[in-house]
């Protein structure tokens, strides 16, 4: 299946930058899927990023050399066997979701999201009693 260019926020570089032209890359069907998930995180005011979405073979068998050499915690198959070759996996960046310090400066995590959803939510209902 041919892959599609993706314009996404990635974790390299500045704040705010995109994936590397080189990962930024998806089969058509999670691309549309990525686009779904990123703006509604991106409307509940979230930060949304990603590490990595396609590797090419000699990209997956250095993210797996890397793996077995300690450099990497994170499990990374064999090239050949990662969906990652295939454009059909992402790394999302739940740091940026879940731990303030990591967010870049102006935008929030999820969880402070919530937070503050139930504290207008619960202002709302109070005004009615």
């Amino acid at each position: 299946m041919k892959l599609v260019t993706i314009a996404v926020k990635g974790i390299y570089g500045r704040p705010g930058s995109l994936l590397p032209a080189s990962m930024a890359r998806l089969t058509p069907d999670a691309a549309a899927s990525l686009a779904q998930v990123e703006a509604e995180i991106e409307r509940l005011g979230g930060c949304f990023r990603l590490s990595d979405a396609y590797r090419s073979s000699a990209m997956q068998a250095r993210a797996h050399d890397d793996y077995i050499k300690g450099r990497k915690h994170a499990y990374s198959p064999p090239a050949g066997s990662s969906m990652h070759e295939a454009g059909r996996a992402i790394d999302l960046d739940l740091a940026a979701l879940i731990h303030p310090p990591s967010v870049p400066k102006g935008s929030q995590t999820l969880n402070e999201l919530t937070r503050i959803s139930h504290q207008r939510r619960n202002k709302r209902l109070s005004d009615f009693v």
